[in-house]
C-alpha cells in the first residue's frame, strides 16, 4: 500500500491468541496509510442513493461524485485490509459480512467475548502478574518480551498498575544471580523511586551486556608460558 512518505508492509496475520497486540498493530497500519480507512471502520460506511419511484437505488461507481468515489475507494481497502490479515481457517466465517466496520465489529465480539468473558480474562491475568516469574533457562530478553506482553493484554483488559508495581514485579522475577544488582538499584532510593519501567528494563540491559563481556573475555585461554 503506497503512502506519500513511502510504501509500507502489509498488515500482519492475525494470531488469535495475539488478537489486542493484532489489533494495535492494525490500527497503526491503517492510520499510517489511510485515516479515512479507519474511519470507515470505526464509524462504518453508508452507500450513496437517490429514491427512484419509491424505491432505494444505489449509485453505481460511475454515477458517484470524486467525494463519494474516495469514500468508496476507502472502505473497499479497509475491507480488503481485514480480510487479508485473516487466517483462511476463521476468514469464512466472515465472508458474508458486507463492510468494513461489520467485520471489524464481529471480530472484536469473537476475540474479546462479552463483558462477563472479558471480566474472568482479566482476573486470570492479575493473577498471572501476582505469580509472574522467570522460567528455567529463560533469558533476560526472554523474561522482557514475556512481562511485556502480559502488560499488553493486562492493559487491553483495563487492568492498570502503578510503575512502581510494575518494577518491583518485574525485579522481583527474576533468577537469583541478579539479587545483588537489584539490591544496588534499590539502595538508591531517590533514583529507584523516580525510574519508569523502560529506564530500569534499560540498566537490566546494560548490566547483562556487562557479564555477557566479561563471560566471553574468560572464554579466551590463556597462555602464561609466552610471558
Amino acid at each position: 500500500m503506497d503512502h506519500e512518505v513511502g510504501r509500507s508492509a502489509p498488515p500482519k496475520l492475525l494470531k488469535i491468541e495475539d488478537y489486542f497486540w493484532w489489533k494495535e498493530r492494525f490500527e497503526t497500519y491503517v492510520r499510517f496509510n489511510d485515516l479515512k480507512m479507519w474511519e470507515c471502520i470505526t464509524e462504518g460506511y453508508f452507500a450513496p442513493y437517490e429514491m427512484e419511484e419509491g424505491k432505494i437505488k444505489i449509485f453505481t461507481y460511475s454515477t458517484m461524485t470524486q467525494e463519494q468515489k474516495s469514500k468508496y475507494e476507502s472502505e473497499n481497502k479497509a475491507l480488503a485490509c481485514i480480510k487479508m490479515s485473516l487466517p483462511h481457517e476463521i476468514l469464512h466465517t466472515f465472508r458474508r459480512l458486507p463492510t468494513a466496520k461489520d467485520l471489524w465489529d464481529a471480530l472484536a465480539k469473537r476475540c474479546e467475548g462479552n463483558d462477563q468473558v472479558r471480566k474472568g480474562k482479566a482476573e486470570l491475568l492479575k493473577k498471572q502478574f501476582i505469580i509472574f516469574k522467570h522460567l528455567k533457562g529463560e533469558s533476560l530478553e526472554e523474561i522482557i518480551t514475556r512481562y511485556y506482553h502480559l502488560m499488553t493484554e493486562l492493559d487491553s483488559h483495563d487492568v492498570k498498575y502503578v510503575e512502581a508495581e510494575k518494577i518491583d514485579k518485574l525485579l522481583d522475577a527474576l533468577p537469583s544471580k541478579w539479587d545483588m544488582y537489584i539490591m544496588m538499584l534499590r539502595n538508591d532510593e531517590a533514583k529507584y523511586n523516580a525510574m519508569t519501567l523502560e529506564e530500569v528494563i534499560g540498566k537490566l540491559r546494560a548490566y547483562n551486556f556487562h557479564l555477557q563481556k566479561k563471560e566471553m573475555s574468560f572464554d579466551q585461554v590463556q597462555d602464561p608460558g609466552i610471558y
